[in-house]
């Protein structure tokens, strides 16, 4: 008791003495004073709230990538998740002293509460291996569940593929790709499923591949052509062919060109300037 008591006396003690401005026991995230403040591996403090989205909103895109949070001040990388930081617990007795530090601690009770639901124990011996295995074929048979009246429902309005573009469905089939698959083709024919990091397609036939939206009429009729009438009697005009390609002919090599006599060429020597003078 006494040693608490010690404590307890020194941390009023600093409190009183310390200089603090109101704006330090405030989040630099939501500006509301402190409430559970946690510190980042780099110093930063964040209220345990804010502290929590920030994670949420930090989840990769891809699959089977670990997530890397980071701190919203200074943006500096971390692996631990919210739970896994430190609380401050000096900065939360500074903010006791707040006068709207109850009614915001009461707003964030009740979020406490759901998020403690999201925390798991974990044992020291637990089978990775196993646990992975029984979570993949339990999320397999509930996305076969509902794929499969989707499915249905587009095979009989007579579409070929079905796309699925939530990103967060598509990364749960990405998970669960081959035990899905292989339920879709040996039950029901499917004929192919692709899946990438923005969308699932799943092809119920082959000839999905050749679906498009733009048709051509061979037989159109221009109506600035012949007329209707005379296109009854004689039948339609014949399809104008295209001219054969015309192959370039090379020009002809005429037979002073310095190409043909260049090896039996001869050199003049250059006539000197009085030289020429003296001809002339």
């Amino acid at each position: 008791m006494t040693e608490e008591k010690t404590k307890e006396e020194l941390e009023e003690l600093i409190i009183k003495t310390s200089k603090i401005d109101i704006s330090d026991l405030l989040c630099p995230i939501c500006a509301d004073v402190f409430v559970w403040p946690r510190n980042y591996d780099c110093g930063h403090t964040v209220c345990e709230t804010c502290m929590y989205n920030m994670d949420i909103r930090q989840l990769p895109e891809d699959t089977h990538i670990a997530v890397i949070y980071r701190c919203p001040v200074c943006r500096d990388p971390t692996l631990k998740s919210w739970n896994n930081r430190p609380l401050s617990f000096l900065l939360e007795r500074y903010a006791t002293k707040h006068p709207d530090y109850q009614k915001r601690k009461k707003e964030v009770i009740e979020l406490k509460k759901l998020r403690k639901e999201t925390l798991v124990s974990i044992s020291d011996s637990v089978d990775l291996a196993s646990t992975c295995y029984v979570a993949r074929i339990n999320l397999a048979l509930d996305l076969y569940e509902i794929l499969l009246e989707k499915l249905y429902i587009a095979a009989k309005e007579g579409k070929n593929h079905l796309i699925i573009t939530e990103r967060s469905i598509v990364s749960e089939i990405e998970k669960v790709g081959d035990i899905l698959s292989y339920q879709l083709f040996s039950k029901h024919n499917i004929y192919r499923m692709l899946t990438t990091r923005g969308e699932c397609t799943i092809y119920l036939t082959r000839n999905a591949f050749s679906w498009r939206r733009n048709f051509e009429n061979r037989n159109w009729v221009d109506p600035t052509g012949p007329t209707i009438d005379s296109m009854r009697e004689n039948g339609p005009p014949p399809l104008p062919m295209d001219p054969p390609p015309q192959i370039p002919v090379p020009p002809p090599i005429e037979t002073h060109s310095p190409l043909i006599h260049r090896r039996s060429l001869r050199r003049t020597p250059v006539s000197s300037p009085s030289s020429y003078s003296r001809r002339n």
